[in-house]
């Protein structure tokens, strides 16, 4: 039941969908308890460029905005305490760069395995979309309290 005072999820509520993924949380929350998580989130509104829908159509077809984000916690019971978009060095410096490196080697070890090769370039497709579009996309991280059960 509600027995933890925080709940803290990066990256894995859209597992669930962000929306279910907040009132599945829910419930293990004491009432008052907090709820940090981070979500994938369209950093504009508006029309998409098609380059940047084709990168998200298939992998996770529910991000949306910023707002629409705030809305959803709202409608779980939750009050939004604050939020920040986590910064593009995090995604270039800590994040894919060490990938590239680890990349490159295993593309090494791997060159007569097809399926290995193919997941090493949709990680490199992954790094140079984010390069191209990361002003259009991101994650953001919400910190919010539970309403009660």
């Amino acid at each position: 039941g509600q027995s933890f005072d925080v709940v803290w999820s990066e990256g894995a509520l859209y597992q669930m969908g962000f929306a279910s993924g907040l009132k599945s949380m829910k419930r293990f929350l004491q009432p008052g308890g907090y709820l940090a998580a981070s979500e994938a989130v369209l950093l504009r509104g508006g029309r998409l460029p098609r380059e940047v829908w084709d990168i998200w159509e298939d992998e996770y077809p529910a991000i949306t905005t910023i707002g629409n984000n705030k809305e959803m916690i709202r409608e779980a019971g939750y009050t939004v305490l604050g939020h920040f978009t986590l910064p593009e060095s995090d995604w270039l410096e800590e994040y894919y760069a060490p990938m590239e490196k680890r990349l490159d080697l295993l593309e090494k070890k791997y060159a007569e395995d097809e399926f290995a090769m193919e997941v090493i370039r949709y990680s490199r497709k992954e790094i140079e979309d984010y390069r191209k579009y990361s002003d259009w996309y991101g994650y953001e991280f919400f910190v919010c309290r539970s309403d009660g059960s």
